[in-house]
């Protein structure tokens, strides 16, 4: 009777083990998906900080072509008066 009640508490602990196991994976899973979403939601945010980056740069270019421009038609402005002034 000893013997039977040794083998069966060791085939209790392997399959108790077994369980542990399984939920250890279940968990392992859930953590992976969530991280992993995370990680998802992250890399888009940073995506459209980049995009946004990307206009706010091509805007400023905008903005210093049209100073630019109305630099130079002012100094094509003065010159055209003054030579006309003559």
């Amino acid at each position: 009777v000893g013997q039977f009640m040794a083998d069966r508490l060791r085939r209790d602990l392997a399959a108790a083990s077994v369980v542990q196991a399984g939920v250890a994976r279940l968990v392992a899973v859930a953590v992976e998906d969530e991280r992993r979403t995370f990680l998802h939601e992250a890399h888009t945010r940073v995506a459209a900080l980049e995009r946004l980056d990307d206009r706010r740069r091509d805007e400023h270019a905008v903005e210093a072509g049209r100073e630019e421009a109305k630099i130079v038609d002012d100094i094509v402005t003065g010159r055209y008066a003054r030579a006309g002034a003559r």
